[in-house]
């Protein structure tokens, strides 16, 4: 190549491949920059060689140069892929990329969703539970004690006075002294208060931290998770 001058076809790709255009002298000159054509600079230095770009339009006309030898070489980035070592020959790999999917941002969700997001659909479905189940309890260990008592057997407050007791200890107010006085009542009494306490306690802490940090949807992580989420893919192969 000593002295000669050598075809390369390419076209505008940043930061690989810049094209400018500016007049002077009432003459549009295009001038080139980027890694790949200082790269080629270089090379041409050293090895005595001057490099000549052809114009071009789009893509296939850059392959259909290359292919037909007008063209010595296509000097942009180009993924080596299986299926274009059969039609071509490539240089030494001299950058390596990491490929990725973009696709849109999720958008936020409205700020009143954010109370419930501090706790999953299980969690809220078992409070839930447990919530209806403890009255019940309470109600059941009232009637034994007024049957113990020989009072008649029946519960002295009602299911909805004792569920209104209930959500009223869960939501941290004051009790109003409607269980009777047994051991056994209070000690049940106590554990509510404790599962009320923490649930109350880690329910604050989730909900200021989603306040404070907005939470995006999730999106997909995996190929198969794309492939669920997205209705079609394309990819140009040159």
């Amino acid at each position: 190549m000593c002295g000669h001058s050598v075809n390369v076809t390419a076209l505008p790709f940043s930061p690989y491949w810049i094209t400018s255009e500016e007049e002077v002298n009432g003459a549009i000159v295009t001038s080139y920059s980027g890694t790949d054509y200082f790269m080629l600079q270089e090379i041409g230095s050293a090895l005595n060689f001057t490099v000549n770009i052809l114009p071009t339009e789009d893509w296939d006309e850059v392959i259909q140069k290359l292919e037909a030898r007008e063209s010595f070489i296509a000097s942009v980035i180009f993924a080596v892929l299986p299926h274009r070592l059969d039609r071509y020959d490539f240089t030494y790999a001299f950058e390596y990329g990491s490929p990725t999917f973009s696709m849109k941002k999720p958008t936020l969700r409205p700020k009143w969703e954010s109370l419930y997001y501090p706790f999953s659909g299980g969690v809220w479905m078992a409070t839930l539970a447990i919530l209806l189940i403890v009255p019940v309890i309470f109600l059941l260990m009232d009637t034994l004690i007024n049957l113990q008592l020989q009072t008649g057997g029946t519960a002295r407050n009602t299911f909805a006075e004792v569920l209104q007791e209930v959500v009223g200890i869960f939501l941290g107010q004051t009790s109003g002294n409607k269980f009777p006085n047994k051991t056994s009542v209070r000690i049940l009494l106590c554990s509510w208060l404790l599962f009320s306490f923490i649930v109350v306690t880690v329910y604050k802490g989730n909900l200021t931290a989603y306040l404070t940090l907005p939470k995006y949807p999730p999106r997909a992580e995996t190929l198969e998770e794309l492939v669920k989420i997205a209705d079609r893919q394309v990819q140009p192969l040159i």
